[in-house]
């Protein structure tokens, strides 16, 4: 009886990691299009650009911490999350950092591109471990 609630808790972390980290790399997707939308379209949508990263920018890595403890994910997944929070990091940095150093700005994108690499990988990646079990 212990061990099937082990492994139903196990399971239950394991999807909540793999639908956050999904969740998260269609949120990398957004934030890309919103900028655009700013770009190209009008100044006013980059309100839901910054809305968007308030919302979902740092709350979603802090949920796939929480998920990785309860569904025991192997360390690669850690620091998955540490990556994805660091880059998230550098994003705040590089768009608030600019009236100091304008080439910082250039970064943003860089980094944005960066991010969705590995938010990609970490779909793959737990994909990949969940379906072995």
């Amino acid at each position: 009886m212990e061990q099937t609630t082990l492994t139903t808790r196990i399971r239950v972390g394991q999807g909540l990691y793999i639908t956050l980290a999904f969740l998260f790399a269609l949120f990398v997707i957004a934030q890309v299009f919103t900028a655009g939308m700013a770009i190209f379209v009008g100044a006013e949508n980059w309100l839901k650009h910054t809305t968007l990263v308030h919302i979902l920018g740092l709350n979603v890595p802090i949920l796939m911490l929480i998920t990785a403890i309860i569904g025991k994910m192997p360390r690669w997944a850690f620091w998955y999350v540490l990556g994805i929070a660091s880059l998230v990091f550098g994003m705040y940095f590089s768009a608030n950092f600019i009236r100091v150093t304008p080439w910082v700005g250039a970064l943003h994108p860089v980094l944005a591109l960066i991010l969705f690499i590995i938010s990609v990988s970490v779909v793959i990646d737990t994909w990949k471990h969940i379906m072995k079990k």
